[in-house]
């Protein structure tokens, strides 16, 4: 390996922190707005992904403040069946709604 070369580890710490950036500084979505300091962003396509909508800010279940603000926020997301449409939701852990969306 040659002394410019990274660990597996380190690229993926390099690429995590890059990305991280990206997000903090993406747009905000204003079609979907969040709650409170929990917002969505709008990511651009590149040429390695497709646009897209990523949760951001803190991670209220972590005991410390320092530690909420280094890990986004936790959630879960539903999927329901509504005759030919399919709806989805994205809550916080705590259960608020963050997102709702039907496609038909």
């Amino acid at each position: 390996m040659s002394a410019g070369a990274c660990t597996g580890a380190a690229w993926a710490t390099a690429v995590s922190r890059s990305r991280g950036l990206q997000v903090r500084e993406a747009e905000r979505a204003l079609e979907h707005p969040g709650v409170g300091d929990v917002v969505w962003r709008r990511l651009s396509a590149t040429a390695d992904a497709p646009g897209s909508i990523v949760l951001d800010g803190p991670n209220r279940d972590m005991a410390k403040p320092s530690h909420q603000r280094r890990f986004g926020p936790h959630g879960f997301m539903t999927l329901t069946f509504e005759g030919p449409a399919l709806v989805e939701r994205v809550y916080l852990s705590d259960g608020t709604e963050l997102l709702l969306n039907t496609i038909v």
